[in-house]
């Protein structure tokens, strides 16, 4: 069966409204200017998602790290050009 009620109803009986989608109830909340939003059951699925296997290497030797990239940086990196 479907019902419809206001915005205003909705947000004091969440749980109420809950229960009657669940019970096979179709809710359709209204607000003045807004489109209309239908509440129905969603069917159950898992709801973790897949993922793909880790697979260590699969880029490797497709970068370097330059000699100098522990070096300390010059005080124009910090300061600008202008320093």
């Amino acid at each position: 069966m479907t019902k419809i009620i206001d915005i205003e109803t909705s947000k004091y009986a969440l749980a109420e409204l809950l229960a009657m989608v669940r019970s096979g109830d179709e809710i359709i909340v209204q607000e003045a200017n807004m489109p209309p939003v239908k509440l129905i059951l969603a069917e159950a699925t898992n709801q973790t998602p897949k993922l793909k296997p880790l697979v260590l290497g699969l880029f490797e030797g497709m970068g370097t790290v330059p000699d100098d990239f522990n070096d300390e940086l010059p005080m124009e990196f910090w300061l600008g050009d202008d320093a």
